[in-house]
């Protein structure tokens, strides 16, 4: 299934939807704040229930939801920021339930920062993962090679992690470069991987439909995998890519 992420797309002048549909694109990864144009602390269920009945007149449904700490200065290694994360996860779930997705994206490039001990990383990440199992949700750990100084950059070492320290709900959200030809066949077959991301180094739109080869070389790589559930893209000027991704 394709699908795309909306934590980078100006939906400002467009119903979303209706788009999505025309161009063959069945899934979207939930970027809240974006979707409803609010911060955290100003989004009420009530908002929740409006974005769920939107998207429920149409054939669209949400994958994830991402950008879950978007505009929050919450820190996984501060143990005093915990009991302000652990609520945070709780409305999570609380949403996702409301929109009938049970799947939660951790990019979070602030909230991982490597500051060379990992106590209360391990300490808060385990406390999520109950949270997330206890509800019935996936929480899918984002590769992040490309962000400096960061904790589980690479998928090699979300595997190790999420295998360490037994985590009943976490699982490997793989982000692809359309650059990249070196993603291992054992790494699109492995059972921990849930959704791939495809985008271009620079996540510019004019770049990537200019490597629409290499996107047909990913795709088709990626296609040859079964167990691989749902592939998104990451994009900015949304509508400029859809008629060429769905024509693909």
């Amino acid at each position: 299934m394709l699908g795309i992420t909306t934590s980078g797309v100006n939906i400002k002048d467009i119903q979303l939807a209706p788009e999505l549909e025309k161009n063959n694109i069945t899934n979207i990864d939930c970027a809240i704040t974006n979707l409803v144009s609010k911060k955290w602390e100003h989004i009420s269920v009530n908002d929740i229930h409006k974005l769920s009945e939107e998207y429920k007149r149409s054939s669209i449904g949400f994958n994830s939801i991402q950008s879950v700490f978007y505009g929050k200065s919450l820190d996984f290694n501060n143990s005093q920021h915990h009991k302000q994360i652990v609520e945070h996860m709780k409305t999570i779930c609380k949403y996702g339930s409301i929109l009938n997705c049970r799947k939660v994206l951790f990019g979070s490039p602030r909230q991982r920062k490597d500051t060379g001990s990992r106590k209360n990383f391990i300490k808060i990440f385990k406390t999520i993962d109950s949270i997330m199992s206890d509800n019935g949700f996936i929480f899918n750990i984002e590769n992040l090679e490309r962000c400096p100084d960061t904790l589980l950059k690479r998928p090699v070492e979300i595997i190790s992690f999420i295998n360490e320290h037994n985590l009943k709900s976490c699982k490997l959200n793989l982000h692809l470069f359309v650059e990249d030809q070196w993603v291992e066949d054992s790494l699109l077959k492995h059972n921990l991987l849930d959704t791939i991301h495809l985008s271009n180094y620079e996540y510019t739109d004019k770049i990537l439909l200019q490597q629409l080869p290499l996107l047909k070389g990913a795709l088709s790589k990626i296609q040859d995998c079964p167990s691989t559930k749902i592939v998104e893209f990451q994009t900015n000027n949304i509508l400029q890519v859809l008629k060429k991704i769905s024509n693909m």
